[in-house]
């Protein structure tokens, strides 16, 4: 990484509460102070999702959905079984 790109001063715009022309003078007006460097809130929130995160929550989903129809059917079975 080079110093500039060290020294960037990053700011995160949320989509939708700004036009393209105000983002482009809000950057303008810093970048005679300091460089700047855009980023947008939604896109790199999902690039930091990790995917392990969702195997994880895959995984504990279907264990509990699992555990869930094997109770309902060992309910079924012994209910048609007293019966």
């Amino acid at each position: 990484m080079t110093s500039i790109e060290q020294n960037s001063l990053y700011i995160t715009y949320n989509v939708g509460p700004f036009k393209k022309e105000e983002m482009d003078e809000i950057d303008e007006i810093i970048a005679k102070i300091v460089p700047v460097k855009r980023r947008f809130y939604s896109a790199d929130s999902m690039e930091k999702l990790p995917a392990y995160m969702i195997f994880t929550l895959g995984y504990v989903f279907g264990g509990i959905s699992r555990g869930f129809f094997e109770s309902l059917g060992s309910d079924i079975y012994n209910n048609l079984k007293n019966n």
